[in-house]
């Protein structure tokens, strides 16, 4: 059964819900649902990413129960084929893991894409909240601020986010300074992600294999403005 009406009768029993698709997201097929005077988002993955999902929603459940406005080991960078099929990749992936293995850091569980299209504010209640928690995980702080300053276009344009965050947020100043460590390993990172969806043409999203590549790119240049080197 693949229909979203009737999947959303069988296991929520909403009868006649009105579905709209939404646009935006790389992973997945989301679908804005309206029903009974109520609004919600629904996800759709690939069966390999449910188990993914479920953490996720685990885990923005239990930051909700706390009052966070969510839309109700080590990291792993893996040495695939598609990988392989970029000469520059593995060295990199391999130098960003010999700087940060070794660190200590402080590790929690992670949203690991806090996009600006996941932060939702809401103008009535002057709340901001944060979706989209497919890929929540344990892992060190700074990846989760490391993929924010990525987002906001580097440190000169994220200024106002990192000096909120210095000030609010968990981490001591000597940890923040290991920050670019961890920038590094995340543009390794998006390099990966977007070396496999070209391998496999994968166009979730509505994007273009040309947007991947793009995509692929922008991570190269990322590592190259942070003094990796990989040509």
């Amino acid at each position: 059964m693949t229909d979203p009406s009737e999947l959303l009768h069988q296991f929520w029993g909403m009868h006649g819900a009105d579905i709209q698709p939404l646009t935006g997201g790389m992973n997945s097929e989301t679908l804005l649902v309206k029903d009974q005077g109520s609004t919600y988002v629904a996800k759709r993955v690939a069966p390999t990413a449910v188990a993914d999902v479920v953490a996720g929603c685990q885990i923005a459940m239990n930051l909700a129960d706390a009052g966070f406005v969510t839309g109700p080991g080590r990291l792993a960078l893996a040495q695939l084929p598609a990988v392989d099929a970029n000469p520059w990749l593995p060295s990199a992936i391999e130098a960003v893991r010999a700087e940060t293995d070794p660190l200590t850091v402080t590790w929690s569980g992670l949203h690991t894409d806090p996009a600006p299209e996941a932060c939702i504010h809401d103008d009535s209640t002057g709340v901001t909240g944060l979706i989209d928690w497919a890929g929540a995980k344990r892992g060190p702080i700074l990846y989760d601020v490391a993929s924010a300053v990525m987002y906001l276009d580097g440190t000169a344009t994220a200024r106002t986010f990192l000096s909120t965050y210095r000030y609010q947020g968990p981490l001591q100043a000597e940890e923040m300074r290991l920050l670019d460590a961890f920038r590094r390993f995340r543009w390794a990172v998006q390099a990966t992600y977007f070396a496999c969806r070209l391998a496999t043409r994968d166009l979730t999203g509505g994007v273009e294999q040309a947007d991947n590549e793009e995509g692929l790119n922008n991570a190269r240049r990322g590592l190259n403005n942070l003094g990796l080197g990989v040509g």
